[in-house]
């Protein structure tokens, strides 16, 4: 099933690098998604907090100017335990962790079609998570 053929669904994505915010922006808002881009941890706190409803996706880069996005996923999820979380990184290395926390990983640089591909892995994991629940 086609993302667009669902309802509105929304994503945070969370990078210290505009290019990789406009990309991730582009892609999503093609597949449906309504988008709530933010450069740091910060911001990103500030606008889950000023944003009603649901937040379906977080993607967020591990290394941010103040502070860490496995972490930020963490504290989102504090507050939204249904958030679904991708940690995007050009380091391999952060994989591993990300798995622990409960998190998808996708490497940097990555392809429109290799993110959409993550992105329904993680919606996919969590509607089954929550009609089973």
């Amino acid at each position: 099933m086609n993302l667009r053929q669902r309802e509105s669904l929304q994503a945070m994505l969370v990078d210290d690098e505009p290019s990789i915010l406009q990309f991730a922006g582009i892609v999503l808002q093609r597949e449906g998604f309504v988008t709530l881009p933010a450069c740091s941890k910060a911001e990103a706190l500030r606008l889950a907090e000023a944003t009603p409803g649901r937040i379906d996706v977080l993607v967020t880069d591990v290394n941010l100017t103040d502070g860490d996005g496995i972490e930020l996923a963490c504290a989102l999820r504090r507050k939204r335990p249904d958030i679904a979380v991708l940690v995007i990184s050009g380091l391999n290395s952060y994989e591993p962790r990300a798995a622990a926390n409960g998190c998808l990983f996708l490497a940097k640089p990555f392809t429109p079609s290799k993110l959409i591909e993550r992105v329904r892995a993680l919606q996919y994991a969590y509607t089954v998570q929550r009609h089973c629940a």
